[in-house]
């Protein structure tokens, strides 16, 4: 099992429904041979009980590689577990950056015993 997350930016998120069915695809990118930019997407999946909407971002938290069987073929999908949308990452990396600093403060600071009354 490959565990994925994406620290840098957030992905967005395609819904297409069919019928009953919901469908979910990333949308990802890369760079060919000669250089130029070249798009694709990528399916997905989340629990049962989620529902994104169409072209949301969010930030994958926790995912892994899953597949299925269509034909004699095997299909990778992407299976997302855990995601933030992008101002929750953004309020949880400031709660985790004040905390660092705090950590790095008391760090660096030394304390005598006169500063708690001995």
């Amino acid at each position: 099992m490959f565990n994925i997350e994406t620290p840098m930016h957030p992905v967005v998120i395609f819904r297409r429904d069919v019928g009953d069915c919901t469908f979910y695809s990333i949308s990802v990118n890369k760079k060919d041979a000669s250089g130029n930019l070249i798009y694709g997407a990528l399916p997905c999946r989340f629990k049962k009980s989620i529902e994104i909407k169409n072209e949301q971002k969010i930030w994958i938290k926790k995912a892994f590689i899953d597949w299925y069987k269509k034909g004699y073929e095997t299909k990778p999908v992407l299976f997302i577990t855990e995601f933030a949308n992008p101002s929750e990452h953004k309020e949880e990396e400031k709660i985790n950056n004040a905390l660092e600093d705090f950590e790095n403060e008391l760090k660096s600071e030394s304390f005598d015993e006169e500063d708690f009354g001995f």
